[in-house]
């Protein structure tokens, strides 16, 4: 099954390459200051990160926007490495780094405590 993309999705695909061709990727730290969404949207995110971890099939995954809806909180698969990744409306592609298929742990270490 193929999923289409938008030109948008297709821009941050583009751009979520060319980064990880002309950068170091670090690996996801879960205690590195980042963006963070209310807790009352992080299930949801949770959800779409599993599905898109469990969907080989998908390249891209938009699981939640903080400031605002100005910063896209993203995951991304590339050679079968997955991704975290901000893209923000006014500063573009940032902090993107390797996550894993254990993405879920590492960006939400603390969420059974809420």
């Amino acid at each position: 099954m193929l999923y289409e993309t938008s030109n948008t999705q297709n821009d941050i695909i583009q751009s979520l390459n060319n980064f990880i061709d002309n950068n170091k990727i670090p690996h996801l730290n879960e205690n590195d200051l980042r963006p963070s969404l209310k807790s009352i949207h992080i299930p949801n995110a949770i959800n779409l990160i599993k599905e898109f971890v469990n969907d080989h099939n998908k390249v891209i995954q938009i699981y939640g926007a903080t400031s605002s809806g100005m910063t896209n909180h993203i995951v991304f698969r590339r050679n079968g490495l997955i991704y975290n990744a901000f893209c923000s409306m006014t500063h573009g592609l940032y902090a993107v780094s390797l996550a894993g298929p254990d993405i879920v742990n590492k960006l939400f270490p603390y969420y059974e405590y809420f």
